[in-house]
């Protein structure tokens, strides 16, 4: 089960809930250097617009190293690896191609192929459905904003 206080550090306590194996998953370690922070944002007015705009009732989007959420709350996205390593994808992406230029590709491709066809989103679900044993939470800590 998941543990969070808003405004606070996300902490992991090592239970296994349903078919998630949340013992696997280290979202927490003062101990490794090359942990980076992501934040989780609420009620994000960018992913509010998203959300309209894709005419979904919930929606996740990153900008960076931050995951913005509408109409869900974080618990739905932390307690959900395949929802969350896609959106780890997307911020491995930012890091391997730069802001900017990540923002500029990611709206080209948009714009060529759409939503569901955009080289980044396909990556993304391909790269999910590899990462979910490779211990990819290590990396990350996340705190809900």
């Amino acid at each position: 089960m998941l543990d969070f206080i808003k405004g606070e550090t996300l902490r992991l306590r090592k239970q296994i809930k349903s078919n998630l194996c949340l013992d696997k998953i280290k979202l927490f370690s003062t101990l490794n250097t090359n942990q980076q922070f992501v934040i989780v944002k609420t009620d994000s007015f960018l992913a509010r617009i998203a959300c309209r705009w894709m005419k979904n009732n919930a929606v996740a989007m990153v900008m960076g190293k931050t995951i913005h959420v509408y109409g869900a709350r974080p618990m739905d996205l932390l307690s959900n690896m395949d929802w969350l390593l896609h959106e780890i994808v997307h911020i491995r992406q930012f890091e391997e191609n730069g802001y900017i230029r990540f923002i500029g590709l990611y709206l080209l491709e948009w714009m060529k192929h759409g939503y569901h066809n955009n080289r980044y989103e396909i990556e993304a679900r391909d790269r999910t459905r590899q990462m979910d044993s490779l211990g990819v939470f290590d990396r990350y800590e996340f705190k809900i904003k």
